[in-house]
């Protein structure tokens, strides 16, 4: 089968496998030159892509075709959920070599259809082309009008949270690298996998946030703790003029039980995990400290079956720092994971 017929068939395979788009948001889907897709009345659009690649993002040999197309689904649309936008549509670009075979393509697209029906945000349209192996994600959201939630909010004394155990899928890479002696049929091993091959996108959490906590800024977790914090201080500085620091609090990543657990089993530092791996698509926001802080954490626990933990604050000295569990204090170097 030549490149052309492969991706014609390949295309019609998708159509039929998908099925119609809502109409009265999409005139016009899938085979058409482009789509169209009809936004909601006084609404900003939210645009982002990622692109994951073979031999940057992932090895062949890590993941199930499946698995790739749900991680490049999740990491768009991540990037919508890290600024509460309701999702809208999809586009998938996809380059696929002559060793991709007919069944591999297929369940890379299932993985892809799968993630999109887990988060209900359709696929719109796309391209698929020779190359290397890559799989690209343009993912659009909705906004209500003129309030966007962004990095470049940050205010003295505003408290920093995560949602779930960022971490995990530093140890699940570290697994499939083989550079940990932790079984991989063991529990604890098999949830550090899953966290890196098959991420969450926190969208219903992120929209829970953004209406019920005093939001000041937020970003999801693509390239480690450490690196990602400094985003959020190096936009909140080129906004307002003034740097400010984060202390962040060692015991905390203690108290996330699940990191906890498993970077034990694998002789590793939990805060080291979190603070170094990428990949996790967790949450982290600043907001301001209330007194009911706490118990809206169990709140937001109970309802999404995820924890909330409060890791550390924003000071007004630049720079990021680490409080240890003895009191000391080390300043933390912002190199952190790359897809490079």
């Amino acid at each position: 089968m030549t490149t052309r017929s492969r991706e014609h068939a390949w295309i019609e395979w998708i159509q039929k496998t998908q099925g119609p788009l809502p109409s009265a948001r999409f005139p016009v889907g899938i085979g058409d030159d482009a789509a169209l897709w009809r936004p909601q009345a006084r609404k900003d659009l939210v645009l982002t892509v990622d692109t994951q690649v073979e031999g940057t993002h992932f090895r062949r040999h890590w993941l199930g075709p499946g698995d790739i197309g749900w991680r490049a689904v999740s990491a768009s649309v991540s990037d919508l959920a890290a600024m509460a936008a309701s999702p809208g549509c999809l586009l998938i670009a996809i380059h696929a070599d002559e060793s991709l075979r007919d069944g591999e393509f297929r369940k890379l697209y299932r993985g892809i259809l799968d993630a999109s029906k887990n988060y209900s945000i359709p696929v719109a349209g796309g391209n698929i082309s020779r190359g290397r192996l890559s799989v690209t994600v343009t993912a659009l959201g909705e906004v209500d009008r003129g309030i966007p939630l962004c990095r470049s909010g940050l205010r003295p004394d505003d408290e920093i949270w995560v949602t779930g155990a960022p971490g995990l899928a530093h140890i699940g890479l570290l697994l499939l690298d083989d550079k940990l002696a932790l079984p991989r049929g063991s529990r604890l091993a098999r949830r550090a996998l899953d966290a890196f091959r098959r991420p969450t996108a926190r969208v219903e959490e992120a929209s829970f946030l953004r209406r019920h906590w005093p939001l000041s800024g937020m970003i999801d977790l693509s390239d480690g703790l450490r690196k990602d914090l400094r985003h959020l201080l190096d936009a909140t500085t080129k906004r307002s003029g003034k740097p400010l620091g984060i202390e962040v609090h060692e015991e905390a990543f203690y108290r996330i039980a699940e990191l906890r657990e498993v970077a034990a089993r694998a002789d590793l530092s939990p805060v080291d995990s979190a603070l170094i791996g990428g990949d996790d698509y967790e949450l982290c926001f600043a907001a301001r400290p209330r007194k009911t802080s706490s118990r809206a954490a169990r709140v937001f626990g109970k309802r999404h079956s995820l924890t909330l933990t409060r890791i550390g604050r924003v000071v007004r000295t630049p720079g990021l720092r680490l409080l240890r569990r003895d009191r000391s204090t080390t300043v933390v170097d912002v190199s952190g994971f790359e897809h490079f």
